[in-house]
């Protein structure tokens, strides 16, 4: 689980918690006890976008054996070399 911060906490605290995200940290940040986004390292970050934009193009079938066939084929060939360089392609 992410450690949490308000967002008046991270005001006052930027640059620790900038340091923290550098170490590879996850934080969800916090408006009046919500919820309302996240601060991820920049390398997840991109390997998400990565991801995203590879099943983007890609509509998944409804049937629980097509669904495993089609993931084995999408992620089948997969590394996370391919996706850094597509991210930052």
């Amino acid at each position: 689980m992410m450690e949490r911060i308000a967002v008046s906490e991270l005001r006052a605290r930027l640059s620790a918690v900038l340091d923290s995200i550098e170490r590879a940290e996850r934080l969800t940040i916090t408006r009046e006890g919500e919820d309302v986004a996240a601060l991820i390292p920049l390398d997840d970050a991109a390997w998400c976008l990565a991801l995203a934009d590879r099943f983007r193009d890609q509509r998944p079938p409804f049937t629980q054996p097509a669904l495993d066939a089609w993931l084995d084929d999408v992620l089948g060939s997969m590394d996370l070399g391919e996706l850094m360089e597509a991210a930052h392609g």
